[in-house]
């Protein structure tokens, strides 16, 4: 299990959340394809902007709950999507 991030558009229609702004977010997968779907963009596109994180924080965060998508507000609190 690798844990993926990306920063990316987050828009209000998607729960918890308040309008649309950009935010960091993280999942952890098996792969890089997964981790592209499941965060809502092309395989392409995170290629190119995504990454397999190193924090601590977010692989703790992230390896607490497989497959589910976090995002970090302006706050800097993580959220689930």
């Amino acid at each position: 299990m690798k844990v993926y991030a990306i920063t990316r558009w987050i828009s209000k229609r998607e729960p918890a959340v308040n309008g649309n702004q950009q935010a960091r977010c993280i999942v952890a997968t098996t792969s890089m394809k997964q981790a592209a779907a499941l965060l809502g963009v092309s395989y392409s596109h995170f290629r190119e902007y995504g990454n397999q994180t190193g924090n601590a924080e977010e692989i703790k965060l992230a390896e607490s709950s497989p497959g589910a998508v976090f995002w970090q507000d302006e706050s800097r609190e993580w959220r689930r999507l």
